[in-house]
């Protein structure tokens, strides 16, 4: 008899289970090429993670995600071992073949994804909920600068069978504390990247629509308390988005440390910020750049983005250079607004 699988090789078969995958070729549970595929019985596409897990001896950080196509046992390239499924191939990549014929990866590339996640917390009971969903798809060089909840454009039959999904997963791999799953959306589905195991920077959007602290929530599972809620309490209330300032030149991407001259925050209704600068704050140059985060929370999305702006043209920092205006240019545009943003977006608009 086999042994359990353990460790990643448990996550993994978690997450063929909790995505209902079909079939899963992994012969080492240690070691997963490939992490998890979703679709059909006669036909798959598997979604490869980063390139930093396939092959440790390739670039570190690399954001490309391969998805391929393949038909059965049979489609997996020569390295193959056709008895275990274990690849063993010098890339780390499998090589599809499709009805006989080798495929090029660069044909399965996910062109324009935007990046979806979904907020979870699961005490020490069994207990766990999804808080929604999060759009980040606003980014440059794989860096989230905006983000929002919940997700635009996402239909709510679909949501709440990914949220069901997420719960499944986190239920299944014992999971505890908060966490957050995130996905690559692209034509109407949904693509696994990893599993953040930790407070996401973007918290705060949720807990705006909410009305949940996740913080509060995080330390209590820790503590050993149980969740005071259920699923079916969780209700969703408007649209909230969250600006990143940074302490950098919003066209070269350069850090700007310093001493901030002058700090006036923005404030009114709707209108949150975190951030621990004050007038005279040294900017180090030794960590993260973001020095601030400035929240907007409204009954509509449309609102949300009109009180963000105001919130950014009220906003004063002094002695350092920010991206403050490009917030504020970007709340204008017009594909932002519609909702229709992908992770490519940003980069493309300023011709990075």
């Amino acid at each position: 008899m086999a042994a359990a699988p353990t460790g990643i090789g448990k996550t993994a078969a978690a997450l063929a289970s909790a995505f209902e995958v079909t079939n899963f070729y992994n012969a080492n549970p240690e070691v997963p090429k490939i992490l998890f595929m979703t679709g059909r019985q006669s036909q798959h596409r598997i979604v490869v993670e980063t390139v930093r897990l396939i092959n440790s001896n390739l670039p570190s950080g690399n954001p490309r995600i391969r998805l391929v196509d393949i038909i059965g046992r049979e489609g997996m390239c020569d390295s193959v071992n056709k008895s275990t499924g274990e690849c063993t191939c010098e890339e780390g990549i499998v090589e599809p073949a499709r009805k006989g014929r080798r495929a090029d990866l660069e044909d399965f590339i996910l062109e324009e994804p935007r990046h979806v996640e979904f907020q979870m917390l699961a005490d020490n009971y069994g207990n766990v909920v999804c808080l929604g969903d999060r759009d980040c798809s606003m980014q440059r060089n794989h860096q989230k600068i905006i983000e929002e909840a919940p997700a635009p454009g996402i239909p709510l039959r679909q949501r709440t069978k990914m949220i069901q999904k997420c719960i499944k997963l986190c239920k299944q791999i014992g999971y505890r504390s908060a966490g957050t799953l995130e996905f690559l959306y692209e034509n109407d589905e949904f693509y696994f990247i990893e599993m953040n195991t930790r407070l996401q920077v973007e918290h705060p959007v949720t807990e705006m629509i909410t009305g949940i602290d996740v913080v509060k929530e995080q330390i209590r599972i820790a503590m050993g308390f149980p969740l005071p809620f259920k699923q079916e309490n969780i209700t969703e209330r408007g649209h909230a988005i969250e600006c990143r300032i940074n302490a950098e030149d919003a066209r070269t991407f350069i850090p700007s440390p310093g001493k901030i001259s002058l700090w006036h925050p923005p404030g009114g209704p709707g209108i949150r910020v975190d951030s621990h600068i004050y007038t005279g704050y040294e900017v180090p140059p030794f960590y993260d750049s973001m020095i601030a985060k400035i929240i907007a929370h409204a009954n509509t999305r449309k609102s949300a983005i009109d009180r963000m702006r105001i919130a950014l043209s009220e906003m004063v920092i002094e002695g350092i250079k920010t991206n403050q205006n490009l917030h504020f240019e970007i709340m204008q545009h017009n594909a932002f607004r519609r909702g229709s943003t992908d992770i490519h977006y940003l980069e493309k608009r300023l011709g990075l």
